[in-house]
This record gives C-alpha cells, structure tokens and sequence, in this order.
C-alpha cells in the first residue's frame, strides 16, 4: 500500500515520522510531500497513484487542506483522503467536507494502523476507534478510547523521510521528542481537551525510556554526523523529575550533545537546573504568555505568579543556561501598558531569547468560550490568520497597537531604550517597515532555538516565506 503526507510548509512533524516508521515496518511505502501549490500537488498525486494521502490540519489552514484534497480528487478519485492533527481532532465534522473520506482524532498510531490493515483485507472501516468514517455520503464517528501506554512499544521514528529535503538534511540540529502530554490546563492550550477524548486520561503525561531517546539520537548523530545539535519537541520536559534526573546524567555520558527543551517555572528548582547544566542544555524554553499575572491567572489559567518567574529567571541565570521565553500580546482585556509590562518582566530576568507572538483564540480552546460567554469578546471562529504573527482578530480597545507593539517585541526586550521611538511608530499604520523588522528580529530568535546560524536561518525563512506568500494571494481566497 502506498501512503502520502502533504504537509505545506517545512516543518518536521514528528507524528509523521512515527507513522512511516510503522508503515515500512509492515512493508507499506510511505512518503511526505512538502508543496503549496495545489496544483502540484494534484500532479504528483496523479502520477505517483497513492492509495491513501493524509494531511495535518492546523487551524486556519484546513481551508488549504480541503481545497488541496478537492484537487486531488478531481485527479485521482479512487485516492482515499484523511486528515489528521489538532483541527480534525478537536472538529472532526471537517469530514464532512467534500474531499475527506477519514478523520484521525488525536493519537494516530493505533486507529491509522488498523484503517490501513482494513484498507489492505478489504475489511470495514466505519468502526475504528478514533477514526471517522465516510462511506456513501452516511459518517460514522468513532472517538478514540485508549492513548498508548508505554511509548517504548513504538518503533524509532523513521529518521529519512524528512531528509530528502535540504532544509532538514543540512540542519545542523535533530528533532525529536522524549515523551507526551501536559498535565496543566491553560485556557489557550488544547490539552484538557486532548485529555477528554480518552478513557486512560490518568497516563495522559508518558515518557520513553532514556535508554530509547538516546538510542534514536545516536543513531541520527552517526547517520548524518552534521548533526550537531538536539531540540526536543515535547511541551513539558521536566514535568517528571525523576525521570529527568535519570535522563540527563545519561545522556550527559553517552550523548553529550547541546540541546533546546522546554520546561516550565513551577518544576524548576536547584537539583533540575543543575541536571539541565551537566546535560548540556543549550537553550531552556519556558512560557511567561503575559507580564500581568491578573492576566496570567484568571484569563489564561496559568497559576504561576511573578515572584516564581523571576526565580527561576534567576536560578537559570545562576547556572549560566540561556533560556528563551514565549509570551503573547493582544490577549482579551490586555492593555497597551499590560504589553509593555510583559516586555519589561522579560528585562528584568534578563531573557536571552524573547519570542513573542500575537494571541490568536483557537476554536475549542477554553479561552474561547470565556472570551464569549464571561468577556463578552466576539470571536469570529473562522476569520483568523494562519500564523500568530500578523494581526489580532479580537475587538479589544488596544489589540490593533498591541499587534503593531509584537512588531518591536523583541528589539524592545534587548534594547529597553528604544520605547520612546517604538511607541511614536506605533502612532502610524501598520507597514512594510513593521513587517521587516518583525521578520529580520524573529530570524534571529529562529536562529538560536534551532542553533543553524542566522544566515542559514535567513535562507530557510525566504524559503518559507515565498510558499506562504503564494498561499495567501493564490489560494487562500479560493479555499472552501
């Protein structure tokens, strides 16, 4: 059986890489197509004849997805179509879009393992846990019932499939991730959700074991010895301590390569930063999201106050790990001054790679429902920007300034004397000037979390950009 991904811009997913890893395992071919343009997309599915392509849908890019998959069909119309990722999982009713026969809700291994050996028998397909089925214009919902408990039990994820293409066989770092889940249910975060869906919510946080995360590093280093550098994808990395504690002083040992990860304030103490310190950690991520903890708190649902942020911007600083924090700008009731508050409460704990993104209310967050039901905020579910980095879409007296403040977040946290020019700017239009500094200021926080140089990061960034550009006046008007 031959099986196709169409992802549309360059990023490695990982989800991916674990599904062709069990595909070639059980002697299917499998292979991932990075492409905008659907045109193309369409010509290489009817040349290669799949029998199955599957999409990863994000949120304000499932129109690209289903406009993608219209074509495909109009080509190959025996080509079965499933969309996986968070947009079918959290609105698997996408299937009852034209071109999608399956939905996937949420981890794919199991259901898209037994739709492929049903597909392969001939068998039924309409009852698969966790797999919507269409057939003869009826759907079958089928949620997901079990996650999977011990994540040793998956193959290496497949390490070539991705490689094909420059951008990630000459990155100099590897992607990968140690374990799954969150156990904190932050308002804009879909992990609560993500943990509703199953029966076994309670093992939702697992971790491989070291000796296994470690197995897969070693054997990308000595495959493909430009890899220098390790960036683990997994939101919580520290979220156990013992399991970290373990994980590091191995890894230290048999690896010793530096690597990015993301913590969290409230599990960092003594004992972790110093396990992250003898492991090599290059770069520590962490979310502040707002500098107004009033914010923090009841609107975004993140119970760590100010006084636990700046200890732990201290404690990191103490062990000499320069870290990367993520916040948002634009959020419901935000003000101007509760902007800058969180550009400054990035000054004071001297963040060493401020990242800063403009808030975008995903559909079936909680946030969402808060924002319409207790703010009173409108929320245009289907109206929002692909990214997070162009606009807000909210009705909020100060989001359209706080949007032209992101443009400057970051120069801003470095340089705290460029206020008095960044708030006369703000005063004009939104402009091609915003839009460049915005660019060449993220290039260079892209540039230190995935350690490829700015100039490599440069190219990769055109490189993107010019498929992004070709989605938004080609293509995305013409989306369903």
């Amino acid at each position: 059986m031959k099986v196709l991904f169409v992802i549309e811009a360059y990023f490695e997913w990982i989800g991916v890489r674990y599904l062709s890893a069990l595909l070639k395992k059980e002697g299917d071919e499998c292979d991932v197509l990075i492409e905008s343009s659907i045109v193309k997309i369409a010509r290489y599915v009817k040349k290669e004849q799949p029998n199955l392509v599957g999409y990863v849908t994000l949120s304000g890019l499932h129109k690209f997805c289903i406009a993608s998959a219209s074509e495909i069909k109009e080509v190959s119309p025996e080509t079965k179509i499933i969309f996986g990722g968070p947009h079918a999982t959290f609105f698997p009713k996408v299937i009852e879009s034209d071109p999608v026969d399956y939905v996937c809700q949420g981890e794919g291994e199991i259901p898209f393992m037994e739709l492929v050996h049903r597909m392969k028998s001939n068998g039924s397909t309409t009852d698969i846990p966790g797999i919507w089925a269409k057939q003869e214009g009826k759907i079958y919902q089928n949620p997901p019932k079990l996650l999977i408990d011990d994540l040793d039990t998956l193959p290496l994820p497949d390490d070539e499939i991705f490689e094909k293409y420059d951008v990630f066989r000459k990155s100099y770092s590897w992607a990968t991730m140690a374990g799954r889940g969150c156990p904190y249910n932050c308002s804009f975060c879909f992990n609560r959700q993500l943990k509703d869906l199953y029966e076994n919510k309670a093992s939702f946080v697992r971790f491989r074991s070291a000796e296994i995360v470690i197995k897969e590093i070693l054997q990308a280093k000595s495959k493909y010895p430009n890899k220098k550098y390790v960036h683990f994808h997994d939101d919580t990395f520290c979220i156990d301590k013992r399991w970290f504690l373990d994980f590091a002083h191995k890894y230290a040992k048999q690896v010793g390569m530096p690597y990015f990860a993301q913590i969290r304030a409230n599990v960092v103490d003594e004992d972790v930063a110093a396990a992250l310190k003898e492991s090599g950690c290059h770069l520590a991520g962490w979310g502040i999201e707002s500098g107004v903890e009033n914010i923090r708190r009841n609107i975004l649902k993140k119970t760590i106050s100010d006084k636990r942020i700046i200890e732990t911007g201290k404690l990191l600083n103490k062990y000499k790990i320069p870290f990367l924090t993520t916040n948002m700008l634009a959020l419901p009731t935000e003000t101007f001054e509760d902007g800058l508050e969180t550009i400054r409460l990035n000054q004071k704990i001297k963040t060493s790679v401020p990242w800063y993104s403009v808030f975008q209310p995903y559909p079936g967050t909680d946030i969402v429902d808060d924002m319409r039901d207790l703010l009173q905020i409108p929320v245009f579910q289907d109206n929002f920007d692909f990214d997070f980095h162009s606009k807000s879409i909210i009705k909020n007296k100060d989001a359209k300034k706080l949007a032209k403040l992101h443009k400057f977040s970051v120069l801003l946290t470095k340089f705290p004397r460029l206020l008095p020019i960044v708030k006369f700017l703000i005063l004009f239009p939104d402009n091609a000037l915003y839009r460049i500094v915005h660019r060449m200021s993220h290039t260079w926080v892209y540039s230190k979390v995935n350690m490829n140089g700015y100039i490599n990061t440069v190219l990769l960034g055109l490189k993107y950009e010019w498929l992004r550009l070709k989605f938004l006046f080609l293509y995305k008007k013409k989306s369903p």
